[in-house]
Protein backbone atom coordinates (compact mmCIF):
# COMPACT_ATOMS: atom_id res chain seq x y z
CA UNK A 1 0.00 0.00 0.00
CA UNK A 2 2.84 2.43 0.81
CA UNK A 3 4.65 1.94 -2.50
CA UNK A 4 1.71 2.64 -4.38
CA UNK A 5 0.65 5.56 -2.80
CA UNK A 6 4.63 7.10 -2.78
CA UNK A 7 5.27 8.83 -6.31
CA UNK A 8 9.17 8.70 -5.29
CA UNK A 9 12.02 5.70 -6.02
CA UNK A 10 12.51 5.29 -2.10
CA UNK A 11 10.80 3.45 0.48
CA UNK A 12 12.37 3.39 3.90
CA UNK A 13 12.50 0.32 6.05
CA UNK A 14 13.57 1.55 9.11
CA UNK A 15 15.57 -1.04 11.03
CA UNK A 16 17.15 0.64 13.81
CA UNK A 17 17.01 -0.15 17.32
CA UNK A 18 15.97 -4.10 17.36
CA UNK A 19 17.66 -4.42 20.88
CA UNK A 20 15.34 -7.85 21.41
CA UNK A 21 15.58 -9.41 18.30
CA UNK A 22 18.16 -12.02 17.63
CA UNK A 23 20.94 -11.34 14.96
CA UNK A 24 19.73 -14.31 12.52
CA UNK A 25 15.24 -12.88 12.94
CA UNK A 26 16.75 -9.26 12.29
CA UNK A 27 18.80 -10.23 9.13
CA UNK A 28 15.90 -12.98 8.12
CA UNK A 29 13.10 -9.92 8.44
CA UNK A 30 15.75 -7.31 6.77
CA UNK A 31 15.99 -9.61 3.80
CA UNK A 32 12.02 -9.85 3.53
CA UNK A 33 11.54 -6.79 3.58
CA UNK A 34 14.22 -5.57 1.30
CA UNK A 35 13.34 -8.02 -1.49
CA UNK A 36 8.86 -6.81 -0.53
CA UNK A 37 10.67 -3.12 -1.28
CA UNK A 38 12.33 -4.16 -4.48
CA UNK A 39 9.34 -6.34 -6.21
CA UNK A 40 7.26 -2.83 -6.04
CA UNK A 41 10.23 -1.59 -7.97
CA UNK A 42 11.80 1.20 -4.93
CA UNK A 43 14.67 1.80 -3.44
CA UNK A 44 15.60 0.21 -0.22
CA UNK A 45 16.17 3.03 2.62
CA UNK A 46 17.48 1.73 6.16
CA UNK A 47 18.77 2.84 9.26
CA UNK A 48 22.19 2.30 8.82
CA UNK A 49 21.69 -0.90 11.15
CA UNK A 50 20.89 -2.87 8.33
CA UNK A 51 24.66 -2.45 7.02
CA UNK A 52 24.64 -5.92 10.03
CA UNK A 53 21.98 -7.59 8.26
CA UNK A 54 23.46 -7.57 4.23
CA UNK A 55 21.76 -4.75 2.60
CA UNK A 56 20.98 -5.80 -1.35
CA UNK A 57 22.54 -4.06 -4.07
CA UNK A 58 21.54 -0.16 -4.30
CA UNK A 59 20.11 -0.24 -0.60
CA UNK A 60 20.78 3.00 0.96
CA UNK A 61 21.77 3.58 4.41
CA UNK A 62 20.97 6.58 6.50
CA UNK A 63 23.73 6.56 9.11
CA UNK A 64 22.52 8.72 11.96
CA UNK A 65 25.29 7.58 14.38
CA UNK A 66 26.61 7.69 17.83
CA UNK A 67 26.06 3.85 18.10
CA UNK A 68 29.23 2.28 17.90
CA UNK A 69 28.59 0.77 14.50
CA UNK A 70 30.92 2.90 12.38
CA UNK A 71 33.51 0.69 11.40
CA UNK A 72 30.56 -1.72 9.74
CA UNK A 73 29.19 1.10 8.04
CA UNK A 74 32.35 2.50 6.58
CA UNK A 75 33.26 -1.13 5.50
CA UNK A 76 29.20 -1.50 3.53
CA UNK A 77 29.98 1.78 2.24
CA UNK A 78 33.37 0.44 0.88
CA UNK A 79 31.60 -1.82 -0.49
CA UNK A 80 29.08 0.29 -2.72
CA UNK A 81 26.13 0.66 -0.06
CA UNK A 82 25.11 4.64 -0.30
CA UNK A 83 25.09 6.70 2.57
CA UNK A 84 22.51 9.23 4.01
CA UNK A 85 24.40 11.24 6.64
CA UNK A 86 21.99 12.39 9.57
CA UNK A 87 24.08 12.31 12.50
CA UNK A 88 21.26 12.47 15.58
CA UNK A 89 23.34 14.71 17.52
CA UNK A 90 23.82 17.34 15.10
CA UNK A 91 20.66 16.35 12.79
CA UNK A 92 18.02 15.65 14.95
CA UNK A 93 15.71 18.64 15.72
CA UNK A 94 13.94 17.24 18.91
CA UNK A 95 18.15 17.16 20.61
CA UNK A 96 20.33 19.64 21.46
CA UNK A 97 23.13 20.29 19.63
CA UNK A 98 26.76 19.27 20.95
Amino acid sequence: EIAALTPGPYLHIGGDEAHSTSHEDYVAFMDRAQKIVAKYGKTVVGWHQLTGAGPDEGAVAQYWGTTGEEAEVAQAAKNGTRLILSPANRSYLDMKYD
